[in-house]
């Protein structure tokens, strides 16, 4: 369910962005996102993981 607020995010998070984009987190931003959690590792961790070439997640 869609619920956007102003949010102000950091590297881990994870939420939906207009309702039908899943967005993970390695910097920061602030916009309307629904909150749906947060990835438990360091920023540089977050960034090795997500900054270069395709990433396929499996959410559980």
């Amino acid at each position: 369910m869609r619920n956007d607020v102003q949010t102000e995010t950091s590297y881990g998070d994870i939420v939906l962005y207009s309702g039908n984009q899943i967005v993970i987190f390695y910097g920061s931003n602030s916009w309307a996102y629904t909150r749906l959690g947060h990835v438990d590792l360091s920023q540089q961790e977050m960034r090795e993981m997500l900054g270069i070439g395709d990433v396929a997640i499996t959410l559980e």
